[in-house]
């Protein structure tokens, strides 16, 4: 089986133009993944802090 890395992904999607559907729905999937690493990261951020600051 053979698995590739999302970027990637979208980009063969785009440049081939084989199915803007599944290219618009790679693109989603990305964008809601960098924003919940991102909101967990602000998240710990904040943890250690509290953690440090007591």
């Amino acid at each position: 089986m053979l698995f590739m890395a999302l970027p990637y992904h979208l980009y063969i999607l785009f440049n081939e133009h084989l199915s803007m559907n599944y290219a618009y729905a790679t693109a989603l999937v990305l964008v809601i993944l960098l924003l919940i690493i991102n909101i967990l990261a602000l998240w710990l951020n904040s943890l250690q802090e509290r953690i440090n600051g007591r």
